[in-house]
């Protein structure tokens, strides 16, 4: 039960819940060892969170990317977010007004293998670890 804001951070799970003010359906792509999957990509404060853990987990050659995160509850948050569910139609989501404070956003869950990377981590927090690192090294 852990979040993550870095960029290429990733998750992978047997379902996931996703969440942004806009999510744009990309493409359907082939992989060898996934099989068909949907593509989207996330934009304006995403997060995805890992609601069923894959029943493989200890076999990390099996997964999409060896470093992805895969416990129950990981969560990914960033200004945007790439995923991909396998199968080969596009998922529905639902629209709540008033889901972050003042803007509504777009829910979406998956049932099937999903992977989620973060693409473009908050700008915040990307300027608030190079301030940290030139408190470091004290400049």
């Amino acid at each position: 039960m852990a979040e993550f804001y870095a960029t290429n951070d990733s998750i992978e799970s047997s379902a996931s819940e996703i969440f942004s003010r806009k999510i744009i359906f990309k493409s359907v792509l082939k992989y060898d060892k996934i099989g068909n999957v949907v593509t989207y990509k996330t934009d304006r404060n995403a997060s995805a969170c890992i609601t069923s853990e894959l029943p493989n987990k200890g076999n990390k050659d099996l997964l999409y990317d060896k470093n992805s995160h895969t416990d129950l509850g990981d969560k990914l948050k960033a200004d945007a977010i790439s995923f991909a569910h396998s199968g080969i139609r596009k998922l529905q989501f639902s629209v709540s007004e008033g889901a972050s404070a003042t803007h509504g956003g777009q829910f979406l869950s998956t049932s099937t293998y999903t992977f989620a990377k973060i693409t473009q981590p908050f700008s915040h927090i990307a300027s608030a670890i190079e301030n940290r690192k030139r408190k470091e090294l004290g400049l």
